[in-house]
């Protein structure tokens, strides 16, 4: 009996969990777990300062604005309407481009 009743807490939460994937409070916090582990994992040799998160309907994206040591700010996109979310844009992570002469 009392395993039966562990069991049904736990699928509640799990239920919950899923649902509150999709209220905005939940994908906010989200979109900023998912940017500082990225800063941290793709940048760790460098200091960057969270600045501000907005989240662009045009785009419906969240942008994540970082200022380095010199304050220059930087901002990386990410998207998604529930799990998993994406680093979609990152100004530093963008192939060299070849000079024409």
């Amino acid at each position: 009996m009392r395993s039966i009743i562990a069991k049904r807490k736990y699928l509640l939460l799990a239920v919950i969990l899923v649902l509150m994937q999709f209220t905005p409070i939940m994908q906010h916090a989200e979109a900023r777990f998912t940017a500082t582990v990225y800063m941290v994992i793709k940048y760790s040799d460098k200091h960057w300062e969270y600045k501000r998160m907005v989240f662009e309907t045009h785009f419906g994206e969240y942008m994540i604005t970082y200022q380095d040591e010199n304050g220059k700010d930087f901002s990386i996109s990410v998207w998604s309407k529930q799990l998993p979310f994406v680093v979609t844009y990152d100004p530093w992570d963008q192939p060299m481009k070849e000079e024409v002469e």
